[in-house]
């Protein structure tokens, strides 16, 4: 399972150079990286929202 994340994480950060390469893969490497950056800031308004939500439960429970 690492292995898969790390290939992945290194496809992603090296599309340009493999899409320079291999022309014919642009495409599907522009997909890749476009879903990517939405699943990156999806994660990130998830997260952005449970940081809010430990704040307001810590908050709460001050007293």
């Amino acid at each position: 399972m690492i292995v898969l994340a790390a290939l992945l994480a290194a496809v992603y950060v090296y599309a340009p150079e493999i899409a320079q390469s291999l022309p014919q893969a642009d495409p599907y490497l522009s997909s890749y990286v476009a879903w990517m950056d939405d699943a990156r800031l999806w994660l990130d308004g998830q997260l952005q929202d449970l940081l809010v939500w430990l704040d307001t439960v810590a908050t709460q429970s001050q007293g």
